[in-house]
């Protein structure tokens, strides 16, 4: 993932077992040997993913085992800060963001096991944060969310099919 002037590249190293475990911060032009630790996770059942927000605006820290799951977003624009957590782990509950402008799309499983969305302020720190958009059923399993400037797309199954469901944004 670079960084909004392209002066930083982030990237990611693996461990003997070729788990992806550290997230590294480059300085174009500087000797490797320079080369900042971003973030480790010590946790083996985790693994590290670097990427950034579909506008570059964020570079995104995915952390995620089987079961549990984690986010850490750094301003694009920053890239000599410090990442911050949108939701600190918990044990069996899985999400997955979308910066969509000033907010975040949540798709988590933290109070239904098929998941739901929720939007949340880019700035969230706790799952507390997180308010449900009601836009799909316990019977639907939504598998994701996309933000445009008119609507989200939420991608999710029902009864065996696959599906998009489009939410049409109120006009504020």
């Amino acid at each position: 993932a670079w960084s909004l002037d392209a002066r930083h590249l982030f990237y990611t190293k693996v461990d003997d077992a070729w788990r992806p475990h550290q997230v590294w911060r480059h300085e174009i032009g500087a000797p490797a040997e320079t080369d900042v630790l971003v973030h480790e996770e010590t946790d083996e059942r985790f693994f590290v993913g670097v990427g950034t927000s579909r506008d570059d605006r964020l570079v995104i820290l995915a952390i995620g085992s089987k079961t549990t799951s984690e986010f850490r977003l750094l301003d694009a624009d920053d890239p000599l800060g410090t990442p911050r957590v949108v939701a600190p782990r918990r044990q069996g509950v899985e999400y997955d963001i979308e910066p969509f402008g000033d907010q975040l799309l949540v798709t988590h499983n933290a109070n239904r096991v098929n998941f739901e969305l929720a939007v949340a302020p880019v700035t969230c720190t706790s799952a507390d944060e997180w308010v449900p958009l009601g836009v799909t059923s316990e019977d639907e399993y939504v598998t994701g969310a996309e933000g445009f400037d008119d609507f989200i797309a939420v991608s999710l199954r029902r009864e065996g099919g696959t599906g998009i469901r489009v939410v049409v944004r109120d006009a504020q």
